[in-house]
This record gives C-alpha cells, sequence and structure tokens, in this order.
C-alpha cells in the first residue's frame, strides 16, 4: 500500500529539514538525532535520495522544455523556409540560425567542446567524492561549530598553496613551500630528493 499524502509530507519535510542542516554544517549523526533517523548512515541515505530524486526531476523539466524550444525553431524554420529557397537573403540568415540554434540545444555541436565539457565533468565527479570523503572525515573528528566554521577558511588556503604559483618550465626544478617545508618540484609537480 503506497504511503498516504500526509504521511509523503511529512517525509519531504524532513527531507527539507535534514538538507538544510547538512548545508548548515550539521553532522550526519547530529542530523540523525535532531530528526529522528534511526543512525547516521540512515540520514546521510535520505539525503542523498531527496538530491538524487530533485537532479532527476530538474533533467525531466529541462528536457521536456528543450523539445517545446526545438518545436518551436522547428515552426519557425517551417514559416521562413520557402523564402530562403526564393533568395530571400534576410529569411535565410534566420534560417541559418534557426539551424544553428537547434544544433547548439540539442548538443549537436558537442565534439567542438569536448575537452572542456571532459574537463568540468570530471572536476565535478572529483569535487563531489572529494565532499563525501570530507564529509566522512569531519563527521569522525568530532569538532565543535566553531571549529567547523573555520574549516572553509583553511581549506581555501590549503587549496591556494597546492595551486599557487605556476608549474616551472620544462626540465627546471623550483622551490615550494609544503606545510611549511621547503622542497624542490619538478615540471610535473613530484617532489625531488635534496
Amino acid at each position: 500500500m503506497p504511503p498516504s499524502r500526509a504521511k509523503r509530507a511529512e517525509v519531504t519535510a524532513r527531507r527539507a529539514k535534514a538538507i538544510q542542516l547538512r548545508l548548515a554544517g550539521a553532522s550526519w549523526q547530529t542530523i540523525a538525532d535532531t530528526l529522528g533517523y534511526s543512525d547516521r548512515a540512515a540520514a546521510h541515505k535520505d539525503v542523498t535520495r531527496a538530491l538524487e530524486a530533485e537532479m532527476t526531476k530538474l533533467r525531466q523539466g529541462a528536457e521536456v522544455l528543450r523539445e517545446s524550444e526545438v518545436r518551436r525553431l522547428d515552426q519557425l524554420q517551417r514559416a521562413l523556409w520557402a523564402d530562403a529557397l526564393k533568395g530571400d537573403t534576410k529569411a535565410a540568415d534566420t534560417v541559418l540560425r534557426i539551424i544553428d540554434r537547434r544544433v547548439r540545444l540539442l548538443g549537436l555541436d558537442v565534439q567542438q567542446d569536448l575537452d572542456e565539457q571532459t574537463r568540468v565533468r570530471l572536476t565535478q565527479q572529483v569535487a563531489e567524492r572529494m565532499y563525501v570523503v570530507f564529509a566522512r572525515v569531519l563527521d569522525q573528528l568530532g569538532l565543535t561549530e566553531q571549529q567547523r566554521a573555520m574549516l572553509p577558511g583553511l581549506l581555501q588556503a590549503a587549496v591556494a598553496g597546492f595551486t599557487g604559483p605556476a608549474a616551472p618550465d620544462a626540465g627546471s626544478r623550483s622551490p615550494r613551500t609544503i606545510e611549511g617545508t621547503v622542497v624542490n618540484v619538478d615540471e610535473e609537480g613530484n617532489v625531488q630528493d635534496g
């Protein structure tokens, strides 16, 4: 028997609160204790499911919108096609812009941007995995809220330390400071002895 409308509303409200608590920096255990989950794994699983469901809805909504836009472009192109074929340069130019827009909307020009899209996708995947790992570490540390509030600044400083100066020229070695120690780093970012 499917859950009642009231039960679905209750689950939705609890998930929204859990997401808000997590965004505010609460640990999974705190979320579980506050909202009545059986344990922190249950809180994590519920929030993950909620976020995945929301992403699915967004993708479906975007697909419906994309299809509507393609139909509109088709109508515009049909309306101008005969004039464009008769030599009306303004109509031909508009048809070409419509075709270009359709190609971009449907991702048919993806080959030009493949490297950038791959880089962005991989960066997002790494960031998502790092978030999960980092959240697990934070949960294990048992930090106070004040300590948690300091973390973004500390992380930003640490990341800046690794992405600061540009990589040295090929074949050269450049001293770098990592965690307060001066070390030599080759062109591939490997730490060298001496």
